[in-house]
């Protein structure tokens, strides 16, 4: 059961979108994203320096791809 319902998720969601971001060469994320607005609206949100505590980045920057 616990290998089913961890197979489940993907297998209903057939289009995941990933939000890739970059701080810098050595700080890089991706974030599963349920569709291309919520990806475009959290990409934009990372970009907003505003939104990071402590030391600010240098030219973050985003990409949202789709999956499979």
């Amino acid at each position: 059961p616990l290998l089913a319902a961890l197979a489940l998720p993907t297998a209903v969601n057939a289009e995941t979108w990933y939000l890739l971001g970059r701080a810098n060469k050595a700080n890089n994320w991706t974030v599963a994203m349920p569709n291309e607005e919520q990806c475009e609206s959290e990409g934009k949100r990372f970009l907003n320096k505003d939104n990071w505590k402590g030391d600010k980045m240098n030219y973050p920057s985003y990409i949202c791809i789709k999956g499979k």
